[in-house]
């Protein structure tokens, strides 16, 4: 699976390498991916941690063609700045996101380019819809979302919103 490219991100797809690096090996994480700065690595306050790391390297042990639907690693110049991908393959024509960005990269469009290409990508692969959820607190996130044409949809978890994007599909993608 290539890497995904935006006006400003490098995005780099998960693979059980960096997920064997991260985030016990600093060094040779940031050797893989051909960054120096991981200053805010994972990104603080975020559900980034050690148990999706493992829930993220499972899937592709399991299956190895999954690359490329589930964490991707945000680098911006020679700075990993933050994280993203999808819960898995699509499923009934939708998959779900997750984005962070690092505190010192915020505020700056990083977390709406993530998003923005992770959307393009589902579009381009087939997917109907694109969901998303975030707590109510977090503004900012759903300011990302807005910007990128999710709407606020009925909840259907507790303490977070969800948020959907319907997509024009260019293909079609089987469901898992």
């Amino acid at each position: 699976m290539p890497e995904l490219r935006t006006t400003r991100l490098r995005l780099v797809p998960g693979t059980v390498e960096l997920f064997d690096a991260d985030p016990d090996e600093p060094d040779r994480l940031a050797a893989l991916l051909h960054v120096t700065d991981l200053s805010d690595w994972p990104p603080g306050g975020s559900g980034y941690d050690r148990d999706a790391i493992e829930v993220f390297r499972a899937q592709l042990l399991a299956d190895p063609a999954l690359v490329g639907w589930n964490s991707y690693y945000a680098c911006w110049g020679d700075a990993l700045v933050g994280c993203g991908g999808y819960f898995g393959p699509p499923a009934s024509g939708a998959v779900e996101i997750g984005y962070a960005i690092g505190r010192p990269w915020r505020r700056q469009g990083l977390a709406s380019e993530l998003v923005g290409a992770l959307v393009a990508r589902a579009e381009a692969c087939g997917v109907e819809r694109v969901v998303a959820h975030t707590r109510a607190d977090n503004a900012a996130s759903m300011a990302v979302l807005a910007g990128n044409g999710f709407v606020d949809v009925a909840p259907d978890q507790p303490d977070h919103l969800r948020f959907e994007r319907q997509l024009t599909p260019r293909e079609a993608v089987p469901s898992r």
